[in-house]
């Protein structure tokens, strides 16, 4: 829970203070990559807690986030007939 909270501060304060249009190099370089990074680590986050939720029904151990994690060979694209 404390990361959660870490994470949604960092994203919080970096979109706060970060201006592109600034000359300040705090604000229109390093406070854009900190907002990456910080959201970087959310959605990978997201993405654990939602895998580990579905591996603890007991499913599809295959369900990635991103990725699909799906091994059936089905594209998803349809058509065929």
């Amino acid at each position: 829970m404390t990361s959660w909270f870490i994470v949604i501060l960092g994203l919080a304060v970096s979109w706060t203070y970060m201006d592109l249009a600034s000359s300040s190099g705090l604000q229109n370089a390093f406070l854009p990559v900190v907002f990456g990074i910080f959201l970087i680590t959310a959605l990978i986050k997201i993405c654990g807690s939602s895998s580990h939720r579905n591996n603890s029904r007991g499913g599809d151990s295959g369900s990635g986030c991103f990725w699909g994690g799906n091994d059936s060979g089905d594209g998803g694209c349809g058509g065929g007939d």
